[in-house]
């Protein structure tokens, strides 16, 4: 969840106004600042399945390259 506190009103005339500042907390989110340039970014931390089906897929490539590579240097000898 991702709790948001907006401060620093700027009126823009009638009635309107906005937030010139936030400031956000969160438990699924990680915030990340860069140090350089002073960008603030959040990280999600939890896995989608779709995430999870890459994983599973590069996973099974990996692990096929390496037993075929494995089988290949063992064949030759």
């Amino acid at each position: 969840m991702l709790d948001c506190e907006f401060s620093v009103p700027i009126e823009l005339g009638e009635g309107d106004f906005e937030f010139s500042q936030v400031h956000c907390t969160s438990t699924l989110y990680e915030q990340i600042s860069n140090a350089t340039t002073g960008a603030e970014f959040y990280i999600d931390k939890t896995i989608s399945y779709g995430d999870a089906v890459l994983f599973w897929f590069f996973t099974i490539f990996l692990i096929a390259g390496i037993v075929v590579n494995l089988f290949k240097i063992f064949w030759k000898r």
